[in-house]
C-alpha cells in the first residue's frame, strides 16, 4: 500500500511575498527553516518521506498564495513563475520503486475557479 501525503507545501525563493513564514508571527530562526524547508525539493523533503513511509507528495504552493498578488496580470504571471518552477522540480525527481510516476505531483497555482469560469468548466477537488 502506498502512502500518500496531501497538502505537502513549497515555495518559490524568488517569490517569497506569496509563502513568507516570518510574517505570521513565526520567530526569526524557525521562520528561516521553515522557510528553507519549503523552498527545499532534495535531500530534506526526500529524506523526512523516507522516514514517514510516504511514497508520494501532492505538492500546493504555501499560503497566502497567488492571492496575494497586488494585480490580476501579477497574478497571472506570477503563478506562471510558479507552476513553471514546480514543473521542473517535479519532473527532475526520481520515480519510486515500481512506479512509472515521480513520488512528487503537482497542485497548480494558477487562479483555477477564475480560469473554469472563463471557459465554463467544472472544477472537481
Amino acid at each position: 500500500m502506498q502512502k500518500i501525503a496531501l497538502e505537502e507545501h513549497f515555495g518559490l525563493p524568488e517569490l517569497p511575498q506569496y509563502y513568507a513564514v516570518g510574517q505570521f508571527g513565526f520567530r526569526k530562526a524557525d521562520a528561516d527553516d521553515l522557510n528553507h524547508r519549503l523552498q527545499e525539493f532534495d535531500d530534506l523533503r526526500l529524506k523526512a518521506m523516507e522516514e514517514g513511509g510516504i511514497s508520494k507528495q501532492i505538492l500546493g504552493h504555501s499560503g497566502p498564495g497567488i492571492q496575494a498578488a497586488q494585480t490580476v496580470k501579477q497574478a497571472v504571471s506570477d503563478a506562471k513563475r510558479i507552476n513553471d518552477f514546480l514543473a521542473a522540480q517535479v519532473r527532475r525527481q526520481p520515480s519510486p520503486k515500481n512506479s512509472p510516476s515521480p513520488n512528487m505531483a503537482i497542485i497548480a497555482s494558477w487562479p483555477v475557479f477564475e480560469t473554469a469560469v472563463s471557459v465554463t468548466l467544472p472544477v472537481w477537488i
